[in-house]
């Protein structure tokens, strides 16, 4: 972030004192270390390491942390005493500058989503800090829809992985054998990565399996937790508001052709053009899916859900 040194170390400094009064953590001082990279050099880094290898950093829910920051309208009582006891010249800046609590929140606030990966989105009234998109997560969406352009069917397929869409099109009077093996292809790859894949309509992904072989490894990929249909996790949750596709296109600014367009380019003759907005239009899907379940797993991990997915 780029804030002024010292109020950003008199954030990190309140940032290892909440950590340590958040009793679901209670880290202490010596546990963990969040400070300013020593170098002089810009950018300004902000590192945050173990002095005694406890692991205590890979446990830590950084959407957790901000949820409960949000709920500290007031300072903590012991703010001030307890930044004192981590370095007395932090405590001394805080003082001088008559540094108020919302501020230093604020840039709290952006600390975490930096360290945590996190965004910060609103639902109708409800703020949500989900991860960021990244194939680190293991996630890999897949969207496919099916149009009969030409006395043809025309499959169109997309998949994202937090960073980047692949699209494919395949075309034939019934089911192609290939879009089958592409189906196959996935799934090796979900099988022997370990990710998960989140489609929207899992039995038009079965539907569309032509071959015994490729059909168990789905069936071996649904046992194992490996398919999920984020759509469906999300309505196990209770969150201030529904969710519908509209409103996820929307909050993360999504854009995707209307089908009444689609429809209209197709009835005029223009087919080029109509696949060319049909495959944006797919894309489209594949990357709310995908976001749908980065705010499932943010509603699972606030307890709002009734199971796991």
């Amino acid at each position: 972030p780029t804030y002024d040194v010292e109020l950003l170390k008199a954030a990190l400094v309140t940032l290892r004192v909440i950590l340590r009064l958040i009793p679901e953590y209670s880290i202490s001082f010596r546990e963990l270390s969040i400070d300013l990279d020593a170098l002089p050099l810009p950018p300004i880094r902000v590192l945050v390491w173990e002095p005694e290898a406890s692991g205590i950093s890979e446990h830590i829910d950084w959407a957790f942390i901000l949820r409960k920051l949000d709920e500290m309208k007031k300072p903590p009582r012991l703010w001030i005493p307890l930044v004192k006891l981590v370095d007395s010249e932090v405590a001394s800046i805080i003082l001088r500058r008559g540094v108020s609590w919302d501020e230093i929140k604020s840039i709290i606030k952006s600390v975490i989503k930096c360290i945590g990966g996190l965004s910060e989105i609103e639902i109708g009234k409800a703020i949500t800090y989900i991860r960021r998109p990244s194939r680190k997560l293991g996630l890999i969406s897949l969207e496919i829809l099916m149009k009969r352009i030409n006395d043809e069917n025309t499959f169109i397929v997309s998949t994202f992985d937090g960073e980047r869409c692949e699209s494919r099109v395949f075309k034939a009077k019934e089911v192609p054998y290939t879009l089958s093996d592409f189906i196959e292809g996935i799934l090796k790859r979900v099988i022997d990565s370990n990710l998960k894949l989140l489609v929207s309509n899992e039995d038009l992904v079965q539907q569309l399996i032509t071959s015994r072989s490729t059909l168990w490894l789905y069936e071996k990929a649904l046992i194992s937790g490996l398919i999920a249909n984020p759509y469906k996790l999300i309505s196990l949750c209770k969150p201030e508001d529904s969710l519908d596709v509209k409103n996820l296109k929307r909050v993360f600014g999504i854009r995707v052709p209307s089908p009444i367009l689609i429809e209209d380019y197709l009835r005029k003759g223009k087919v080029t053009i109509a696949k060319k907005l049909l495959r944006e239009y797919v894309e489209g899907l594949a990357k709310i899916t995908f976001y749908a379940y980065l705010v499932y797993d943010y509603l699972r991990r606030s307890g709002l859900c009734k199971s796991l997915g």
